[in-house]
């Protein structure tokens, strides 16, 4: 049964105007279905007065291990290049092919940075998002003068340039400039842990890009985190505990196992044994002698 219920949302002519949650519901699927648009672009361009309009997100912000990357894109009017969508809801043969046409283009610039794992350890993940965003907008030539941000939180150390910002939630989904930039950081990204893959290939970069999946997890626990996994992340922080207990257990184990270094433990047992047994005669005597002196006194 289709449960229908009315809202109010203003009146017209002294009438109440009522609108269904269905028909919400339908106006944002077909929101939805035409993908990123350039109207709030066009518009800070035709009716705002700014000339140069970006777009700016990143990718990685999840992952256990390696860089967030940050990328900035400026798209004229009249250039639009086909697929264009949050990059998360665009095919990896997609993406690469879109990522050679974005940055190809010769009327397109766009800017590209990556915050490390130690950078994203030293400030936190958000923030780390938000100085690589900064950075890649300042890599834009030429320099933008309003730049439109995926999410709901905005760099506080953009270009002197910019003169305008505007933080806008699930902006790689509305907003033409802020999709082309979510392809950028995301392939960029990717081929990074690609790479990353050859120099660690015991935890699988290649395959998740770093996310915690089940394997990523127990390929972290099995052998503790590697220099590009970001330790201040708990999953990391956690299995580096477990692996420096393990390796102490094992240093121990193995020091144990050695012959000299049983025959050393040894001869010092036999040792402090034959030391506390000449001492004890000794000691004997000085308890008697303090005894005798407490009865004298």
């Amino acid at each position: 049964m289709l449960r229908f219920q009315a809202r109010r949302v203003g009146r017209v002519r002294g009438y109440l105007v009522l609108r269904s949650d269905s028909a919400k519901e339908a106006t944002a699927k077909k929101a939805k279905a035409l993908g990123p648009s350039k109207d709030r672009e066009n518009g800070l361009r035709k009716l705002e007065g700014f000339k140069v309009v970006a777009g700016a997100d990143e990718a990685g912000r999840g992952p256990l291990a390696g860089p967030v990357v940050a990328a900035a894109c400026v798209v004229p009017e009249h250039v639009t290049f086909e697929g264009v969508e949050d990059s998360k809801r665009v095919s990896e043969t997609d993406r690469e092919r879109l990522y050679h046409e974005i940055t190809s283009h010769p009327e397109v610039s766009y800017g590209i940075s990556q915050a490390s794992p130690a950078e994203i350890d030293e400030y936190n993940i958000l923030q780390a998002s938000l100085r690589a965003m900064s950075r890649a907008v300042a890599a834009l030539s030429p320099s933008a003068d309003f730049v439109l941000i995926d999410g709901p939180h905005l760099p506080k150390d953009l270009p002197a340039s910019v003169q305008g910002k505007e933080a806008v939630i699930k902006g790689d989904s509305k907003i033409y400039a802020i999709a082309c930039a979510s392809i950028l950081a995301k392939v960029t990204r990717d081929r990074i842990m690609v790479e990353l893959d050859k120099t660690y290939p015991i935890y699988g970069f290649a395959k998740h890009k770093g996310y915690p999946t089940a394997a990523h997890r127990a390929a972290v626990a099995t052998h503790g985190p590697s220099e590009v996994h970001r330790q201040s992340f708990a999953p990391v922080r956690l299995a580096a505990e477990a692996a420096r207990l393990r390796a102490e257990k094992a240093t121990q184990a193995l020091a144990e196992e050695d012959p000299e270094v049983a025959q050393e433990k040894e001869k010092q047992g036999k040792e402090k044994e034959h030391k506390e047994i000449s001492t004890a005669p000794t000691r004997k005597l000085r308890a008697k002698r303090t005894k005798r002196q407490h009865q004298a006194s």
